[in-house]
């Protein structure tokens, strides 16, 4: 008896789902992709009012979290251009201010190398927010990260031990596992700690703090909490991180 053979049926003979190949019709759209989508185009408009990655970040998220569900979801679910388009706008907004912070720090005569120590903290500052929004959103009951550590665990072999107590959020030296408490982990003339408040047995807020080396890696010191905003002052001689109240009492950009 004859058997007609068809493309996919070598798919499935190696252990494939036809729907890796082919998309289940009418599958409804991801959840996240939408509000990533919406979030980005906001991100955009407000991309010049300094305001913008406020929306920008939550794209990037929602955006890395609803492709990642749409590829797990072999087809049963729609809308990666939509998250794909929110990320990039997210994105857009968060680069495009620090580039031109950076430009205008950088024309100033004299100052090329020492100012961009200090634009290279600033993305790092945005950076740790994005990665404690992350964990946030990957593990509600936990609240927010209570520390560097607890958002990486970096080692020569990797990431190690993924899940809420080292969250594998930043691929960079300041995710190391002493990087925590009132430790302050340096990374390319700065330092950096993050300290935490604790509501039960989840934490509810957190304080990012990067300060200068020395007076030579840069003039300012830089802080945030979860709201997202980075407020700034002039370098000091600081030992401990800052509390929150210090914080939001501080000029923002």
């Amino acid at each position: 008896m004859h058997m007609e053979h068809r493309p996919e049926d070598a798919f499935l003979a190696a252990g494939a789902p036809a729907s890796s190949t082919y998309p289940v019709q009418g599958a409804p759209s991801e959840g996240r992709a939408i509000p990533s989508l919406v979030l980005g185009i906001f991100s955009v408009i407000l991309t010049f009012a300094c305001i913008g990655f406020l929306f920008g970040i939550p794209a990037v998220i929602l955006g890395h979290m609803s492709r990642s569900n749409i590829r797990k979801s072999l087809g049963r679910l729609t809308g990666a251009g939509m998250a794909l388009t929110g990320l990039i706008m997210g994105y857009i907004s968060i680069v495009i201010p620090l580039a031109l912070l950076g430009g205008v720090l950088i024309l100033r005569p004299g100052t090329v190398k020492f100012k961009a120590g200090e634009s290279a903290s600033l993305v790092t500052v945005r950076a740790i927010n994005a990665a404690e929004a992350a964990y946030s959103i990957n593990s509600p009951s936990k609240g927010f990260a209570p520390d560097l550590a607890t958002l990486g665990r970096i080692t020569k072999q990797g990431c190690q031990g993924r899940g809420d107590d080292y969250a594998c959020l930043l691929s960079i030296k300041l995710m190391r596992a002493d990087c925590s408490g009132a430790n302050w982990c340096k990374l390319e003339g700065y330092q950096y700690n993050v300290s935490s408040r604790e509501l039960g047995n989840s934490v509810s807020d957190y304080v990012v703090s990067a300060v200068p080396v020395t007076a030579s890696s840069g003039s300012y010191n830089y802080c945030s909490t979860s709201n997202g905003v980075v407020h700034f002052n002039k370098m000091g001689s600081r030992i401990s991180p800052y509390t929150r109240e210090e914080c939001i009492a501080l000029p923002f950009f």
